[in-house]
């Protein structure tokens, strides 16, 4: 049980920047970026359930484009964090606090 709550719960561990590793690129593109269909397993935090499910991340670049193979870590990452009902507003302000991109659009 301990080591399945550790997995769960490795999110608090992990580091954006070394997640994101430098792969962060200065480009002229002005179309959004999207990666669909990421398997993202979560816990609830008043359940202390794990649920699983698919995420699109959408994002405008504003010059500065993220790894496309960056983005699922990413999403990993913040996952691996507990999930209440306000999850997806507070995974996306910390999202944008990476600053790799200006807006990011999560559905759970």
């Amino acid at each position: 049980m301990a080591a399945a709550l550790r997995y769960l719960t490795s999110g608090y561990t992990k580091d954006v920047h070394e997640i994101l590793n430098g792969a962060l690129f200065v480009e002229e593109y002005d179309e959004m970026v999207i990666v669909k269909d990421i398997d993202v397993t979560s816990m609830c935090e008043h359940h202390l359930l794990p649920f699983i499910g698919k995420v699109h991340v959408a994002y405008m670049p504003h010059q500065k484009i993220v790894g496309l193979s960056k983005i699922p870590r990413l999403v990993d990452m913040y996952a691996r964090r507990l999930a209440g009902a306000g999850a997806p507003h507070h995974a996306d302000r910390q999202h944008a606090r990476t600053r790799c991109c200006s807006r990011a659009a999560w559905r759970w």
